[in-house]
């Protein structure tokens, strides 16, 4: 059994909720019949929420997407964290406790197996090319080469009708390990993907001088999962019919409808009736909203959300310390009953890992809905504030309207009375006294 590298951080955060003083902790782990959401676990428990956040980073690092996917580990970490909070007299046996954190480590981290995986490349012909890097190679498949993979050629209905379904389908291959054949699609993607985009830059600037963009829509498709060893028992052989981000059509009129009517800011922008300078950005902050929303990478639509409110909430702004100023104007806009600063804080740091250390398959559907559901806030209440202010032309100025010495102490206040906490919170409260600093020394 493969040892678990995370295990001292877990361990941590196991001690760490068993000598918690709040008895209050015990009611809240034992009130979730499932797990909550990210943005909003453990947000009274601050400590215990910055180890649960490393000990959920450590572990989604050593373990995902090969051994289990992002989704279940949460799941399995905070049940694991239920048992051990709800039950603390047993768990403070130390040998109790290490007992399931074994338990927990087998769970999570199973022996590891070898897969070839063929995934379809669509809208994709690689002729008689033959190319590749490393495990990775990109051709069109015969049906001799697929025979061969599946299984040392054992013959079957179901191979015989993916051989004829495959044949002569441009392909990429990559040999993967993963502990589950469920596992083996994520486990290849992102390496196939990296060989494709290098591919697909190399022939755009050849054809430089001729491009059309047209030609290079390709994505990855459906694919077959093929063990190296046949297993004993379980899946012998995985199809997947992946279909990608494809439309659901259905009828919007009335949804359209009752958008515009409920909402009557929709309509404010649509008729172009804001000064020029705040409709400009919010056209172009909506623009990006909709990349999100048409983008089939969770990773990407957070990005583009995090764009999206940069042009929202940071007109002309030249400082470093963004994400925090997001969260705090996000606040001060919606007049304090808008969403927790130290979530928004805390997807945006995402971002920041997406865009400058490289990291993907780290934002949830969750952390995805949330945002999407801040951004279309943000929006509406511009627009609002723009209709109760029209003599302000610009969407700076606009926003020190409830950017000011009242809503800025009172935030401040709020965060020294602990209304706001959680991690990242000083830093929201720093960016707020320095915005207080500067509305006093501006002050007449």
């Amino acid at each position: 059994m493969p040892e678990l590298l995370s295990q001292s951080v877990v361990k941590k955060l196991l001690r760490a909720g068993i000598s918690h003083k709040d008895q209050g902790l015990i009611s809240y782990v034992t009130s979730q019949a499932n797990a909550p959401s990210w943005d909003m676990a453990l947000l009274r428990h601050p400590e215990l929420r910055t180890k649960y956040w490393k000990a959920m980073v450590a572990l989604q690092e050593e373990l995902v997407p090969n051994y289990i996917s992002i989704d279940d580990l949460y799941m399995k970490l905070w049940n694991l964290f239920k048992e051990v909070v709800s039950n603390r007299s047993v768990y403070q046996i130390g040998s109790k406790l290490d007992e399931k954190i074994n338990e927990f480590s087998r769970d999570v981290k199973k022996p590891l197996m070898t897969f070839d995986i063929i995934y379809e490349i669509k809208n994709f012909d690689v002729g008689n090319g033959h190319f590749g890097s490393g495990d990775v190679e990109i051709f069109k498949l015969t049906p001799d080469y697929l025979q061969g993979l599946l299984l040392n050629g054992e013959t079957s209905s179901l191979r015989t009708d993916l051989v004829k379904e495959w044949a002569g389908r441009s392909v990429a291959r990559v040999e993967v390990s993963a502990a589950e054949i469920d596992r083996v699609y994520e486990s290849g993607i992102i390496k196939v993907n990296s060989i494709l985009n290098v591919v697909r830059l190399a022939a755009v600037r050849e054809r430089f001088g001729q491009l059309d963009d047209e030609m290079f829509l390709w994505e990855l498709g459906e694919s077959i999962s093929i063990p190296r060893v046949k297993p004993k028992e379980g899946t012998l052989l995985g199809v997947s019919y992946h279909r990608g981000f494809l439309p659901l059509i259905i009828p919007m009129d009335k949804i359209i409808a009752k958008g515009l009517e409920n909402e009557n800011s929709w309509k404010y922008i649509l008729d172009g009736k804001l000064p020029e300078d705040i409709n400009r950005r919010l056209i172009r902050a909506i623009e990006w909203i909709s990349h999100a929303i048409t983008s089939e990478s969770l990773d990407y639509k957070l990005v583009n959300l995090c764009t999206a409110l940069e042009i929202l909430l940071l007109p002309n702004y030249r400082g470093k310390t963004k994400g925090e100023l997001i969260a705090l104007r996000q606040v001060l806009l919606g007049r304090g009953g808008h969403y927790i600063p130290t979530a928004i804080l805390y997807l945006y740091e995402k971002r920041c890992d997406i865009v400058h250390n490289g990291a993907l398959g780290i934002t949830s559907h969750s952390d995805y809905w949330n945002l999407l559901a801040c951004c279309l806030q943000t929006v509406q209440n511009i627009a609002h504030l723009s209709q109760r202010y029209p003599h302000i032309p610009e969407l700076e100025p606009l926003l020190y309207i409830v950017e000011n010495k009242e809503t800025l102490h009172g935030f401040i206040k709020h965060c020294k009375q602990g209304i706001y906490e959680g991690h990242g919170i000083r830093g929201i409260k720093k960016a707020a006294e320095e915005r207080l600093k500067l509305c006093q020394k501006s002050a007449p």
